[in-house]
């Protein structure tokens, strides 16, 4: 109405009057009648009321169908709410699963500190247990990696004591704990970076890593830029190596706090692989 264009609407509407219209025709007459003469049939005017209602009821189940859809999505979704306000209700009522406080959660805010505490720890037993690997008995790693999560332990000790001392209430003294203990384990890890990144490992890698950068030396605008670019990959390669052992470092940590079956213990896994193997191999005999 403000342009004085065509409606799309008006037009969408139309071509499918046509288009049903057409198909009725085909379908009763062909090519037996002059398009002039379909329209003053009565019985193209009967079929053409006929089909226009059944497209009629058929979009009617249709949005039907989809209204008892939307309807039921609307019923799962309240349902579920529901549910997961049921569980958080429990979980509000329920008492701390360390100390047995009450809380609004399945571990109270001084347990969770406190756990974070003793995750930090484990991480800086790790981590020192990574540096000297090659070189050292397992024993003397084992009380290296037990100094090391004593320490940690003994940081946030301190600074609780010092929260405590100074007027805080427990949930905030534990917090000083954890955070202490975690300033404490980044400084191990610090302190493991700087030393496996000058181990033997780490300068093969950086060896590596400068001769594979002066192979492309022609992609250099000098010599200089060249020997720059090398070694700033070997520095590159270096600190990857040391990260890289660093996490292998914490993945066996986290895997013998599990409970992960020891050296001389058969590993499920690898016993199930071999006789997957093994029923390949004798399939393949009885092929042949």
């Amino acid at each position: 109405m403000d342009t004085g264009a065509r409606c799309p609407a008006c037009e969408a509407l139309i071509a499918d009057r046509r288009a049903l219209r057409h198909s009725v025709t085909v379908r009763l007459f062909g090519n037996q009648l002059p398009e002039r003469e379909y329209g003053r049939t009565e019985r193209f005017e009967e079929a053409l009321r006929r089909e226009f209602a059944s497209q009629q009821a058929h979009a009617a189940v249709l949005r039907r169908r989809a209204t008892d859809e939307r309807n039921a999505r609307q019923a799962a979704v309240a349902a579920r709410r529901a549910e997961a306000e049921t569980v958080a209700a429990v979980r509000r009522e329920a008492p701390c699963l360390d100390c047995g406080r009450q809380t609004a959660a399945d571990v109270c805010g001084i347990c969770s500190s406190w756990r974070a505490v003793e995750a930090a720890a484990s991480e800086a037993g790790d981590v020192t247990r990574a540096v000297g690997t090659g070189d050292r008995a397992p024993t003397v790693l084992a009380r290296v990696a037990e100094r090391a999560v004593a320490d940690v332990r003994a940081e946030a000790d301190l600074a609780a004591s010092r929260g405590r001392a100074e007027g805080a209430a427990e949930e905030t003294a534990s917090c000083m704990a954890k955070l202490a203990a975690e300033l404490t384990a980044w400084e191990r890890r610090s302190a493991a970076l700087d030393a496996l990144a000058h181990e033997a490992r780490a300068d093969a890698e950086a060896a590596a890593a400068f001769e594979a950068e002066l192979r492309r030396a022609h992609l250099h605008p000098s010599a200089d830029d060249a020997q720059r670019a090398a070694r700033a990959a070997a520095e590159a390669a270096r600190l990857r190596t040391a990260e890289h052992l660093v996490a292998v470092a914490l993945a066996e940590g986290r895997a013998r706090r599990r409970g992960a079956p020891q050296q001389d213990e058969a590993d499920p896994y690898r016993v199930g692989a071999a006789r997957v193997r093994a029923e390949i191999h004798r399939a393949k005999a009885k092929v042949a």
